[in-house]
């Protein structure tokens, strides 16, 4: 197993800090409501430790209404670490769930695999 492969890799938000500025300027100067405001992102990827997963949970951005969240599911998922840490995953919670069953289920192949090793000497 290569070191990297130890690493949960998931999606991320990726904000344009200039775009973000931009919008929040906007609201003070006219008070307008920036909910529906976009803000620039990219989308690119994280790798993290499993270990260091504290939560996660569903969320949506300010590209999205709450009722349009509500009707039609949370577009997003919100990832807390123990390290203080926030991303946004642009995969529902359900597809971020399934793929950290699926990074556990190589990851636990893996073990097996260099256990077998181990034990055939």
């Amino acid at each position: 197993m290569k070191y990297t492969d130890r690493f949960f890799k998931f999606p991320v938000r990726m904000y344009d800090v200039e775009s973000m500025i931009k919008v929040a300027m906007k609201e003070e100067e006219d008070g307008g409501d920036i909910n529906n405001t976009p803000v620039n992102f990219a989308v690119g990827n994280k790798a993290i430790l499993l270990k260091d997963l504290k939560s996660y949970g569903e969320s949506y951005a300010n590209e999205h209404t709450l009722e349009d969240a509500l009707e039609h599911g949370f577009p997003l998922t919100t990832i807390y670490t123990y390290q203080g840490d926030e991303y946004q995953c642009p995969l529902n919670l359900k597809e971020f769930e399934q793929l950290v069953d699926k990074f556990v289920a190589e990851q636990e192949k893996q073990a097996l695999i260099a256990l077998n090793k181990t034990t055939s000497i």
